[in-house]
């Protein structure tokens, strides 16, 4: 999937690759630009309705929380864009599939408290909040995905800055929102206001009380991430990922953001909101995972909406649990993610009278594989079994016998897809495997 097109934008280069510039008392650097991107959407499209229109709809579904229909399961599919110029795939802008899949793995570890794990936390106000991210498996037109989660794109240039993002590159590569969480992952621009290392779009309200019939926009809604910035360090080997932003919290937070979360120092001083009573008032970010105390009270510097480095953010709050709820349950596309069926694969193939059922998929660890043929009088027949990796190579061989529970360890095998291919003299079929982690 994706497409390929050329600019003739000229691009300045700034700082040196890798460096994310630091604040100093003549300017001032963000790690995240939603406000920006909430102001140039604001500018060009002033029909989407304001901030305020959108915080008066949010109050009120979180008033009435107990009707909302909350589910203790929400699964999200997310589709990750990857943007690179030429490079070959694993390399660069063009970032390899396991650093896709560290990325989605902490954002499951983050917005479900995980045990064991950097998203865990022990505050009273710390919150599960509940969702998974899936990779999607189907692309739009019904294929199933080479890469689960990935769309490798060529975007015919090396640096994107916010303007040629939102004008150019999100409408020529989004997919539905409402079936896919549309990540891009970028080289991202250098110039004044837009050397920041991330960004997302606030979830839409128009068409519900409060707010005008404006169903916002589609061809821009998702989450844009430095690439060097996307992923976790401690879950591979990903060279290009960069300190201290290099534990997979920018995705984090600006997921966050997505699904209606504010900066938890509501982008002002002291007497500036969040809306959420939880979070303590802050005077502004904090860079650090030192002690900060403003407002009368001490920083949550451990929210995952404050600008602190990935290794202490640990923490949403149930007045976060709160909005995200509401969002789900309410706003246009987000609440139509939930029923989304693109994270499925096809578990079930018939040739003739032989089925093949493989199950689960993906599997953390081993997959069952059955067999069945009414119309089989052999006494238990075998068939053979064989698991490759994407470059063709084979990683494991088995048999299965028809009308048993075979399974088939994966344990050894690193995270990623594998195709099985269960075959006899005259039978074969083959399945792509998600290998989880």
């Amino acid at each position: 999937m994706g497409f390929n097109f050329k600019s003739s934008v000229i691009v300045l280069f700034l700082v040196a690759v890798g460096i994310l510039p630091k604040a100093t008392a003549q300017e001032t650097w963000e790690k995240c630009g939603f406000v920006a991107a909430e102001a140039l959407l604001s500018a060009d499209y002033p029909q989407e309705g304001t901030v305020g229109y959108f915080e008066e709809w949010i109050a009120e579904r979180i008033a009435r929380q107990p009707e909302l229909n909350y589910r203790s399961s929400m699964t999200i599919p997310v589709i990750v864009h990857v943007i690179y110029y030429g490079e070959k795939a694993g390399s660069g802008a063009n970032i390899p599939y396991g650093q896709v899949l560290s990325q989605i793995e902490v954002l499951n570890e983050d917005f479900n408290r995980m045990p064991n794990t950097n998203g865990y936390n022990n505050l009273d106000a710390g919150a599960d909040i509940g969702i998974t991210f899936c990779p999607a498996t189907i692309a739009p037109d019904g294929s199933i995905l080479d890469e689960p989660g990935v769309d490798r794109v060529d975007g015919g240039q090396l640096k994107w800055t916010m303007d040629q993002i939102q004008a150019t590159l999100k409408p020529k590569t989004y997919w539905d929102p409402a079936r896919y969480l549309n990540i891009w992952t970028v080289y991202m621009g250098t110039s004044r206001r837009d050397n920041v290392i991330g960004y997302a779009q606030f979830p839409s309200a128009s068409g519900l009380d409060g707010l005008n019939d404006n169903g916002g926009l589609a061809a821009t809604d998702g989450v844009v991430i430095d690439y060097r910035y996307f992923g976790s360090a401690e879950k591979g080997n990903f060279p290009n990922l960069v300190s201290p932003y290099d534990l997979g919290r920018v995705a984090t937070h600006e997921v966050g953001h997505w699904l209606g979360l504010r900066h938890i120092w509501g982008d002002g001083g002291c007497g500036a909101d969040d809306y959420c009573d939880d979070t303590p008032g802050a005077d502004g970010p904090n860079y650090d995972c030192a002690t900060h105390v403003s407002c009368g009270s001490r920083d949550m510097v451990e929210n995952y909406m404050d600008y602190t480095t990935d290794a202490c953010m640990n923490v949403f709050t149930q007045d976060q649990k709160a909005r995200v709820i509401a969002v789900l349950s309410d706003s246009p596309r987000r609440k139509e993610l939930l029923n989304s069926d693109v994270c499925e694969i096809p578990v079930t193939k018939r040739i003739a009278s032989t089925q093949v059922n493989v199950y689960p998929n993906p599997t953390p660890d081993a997959i069952q594989v059955e067999i069945s043929n009414p119309l089989e009088f052999e006494t238990a027949p075998m068939y053979d079994l064989a698991l490759y990796d994407p470059s063709g190579r084979q990683v494991l061989t088995a048999t299965a016998t028809l009308g048993a529970a075979n399974e088939v360890d994966l344990g050894a095998l690193p995270a990623g897809l594998y195709i099985l291919r269960v075959s006899r003299a005259d039978f074969s079929v083959h399945f792509k495997i998600i290998k989880a982690r």
